[in-house]
């Protein structure tokens, strides 16, 4: 699920840090409240990344994210193909 502060300020960061505290994986989604980097520095040892299909299958955008996510040790990927 993305953008959990724009209901609660601040609570990708507190998502984060709990996951990382109770060992949980955390899924940063990349229309998250905060950078993907930023996320795996509060839960590096359970980031997962979940990515949407995106818009006009801009390929480059995409790629562009899948590398970030490996960049900062990401493992896991959760692809959701149920959006426009």
């Amino acid at each position: 699920m993305g953008l959990q502060s724009l209901f609660w300020p601040g609570a990708e960061r507190l998502l984060a840090r709990s996951a990382q505290r109770l060992r949980i994986p955390y899924a940063s989604s990349m229309v998250s409240g905060i950078s993907l980097e930023e996320a795996a520095e509060l839960a590096p040892d359970v980031i997962w990344f979940q990515i949407f299909r995106i818009a006009r299958d801009d390929f480059k955008i995409g790629f562009d994210l899948l590398r970030r996510a490996q960049a900062v040790g990401v493992r896991t990927l959760v692809v959701t193909l149920d959006t426009p």
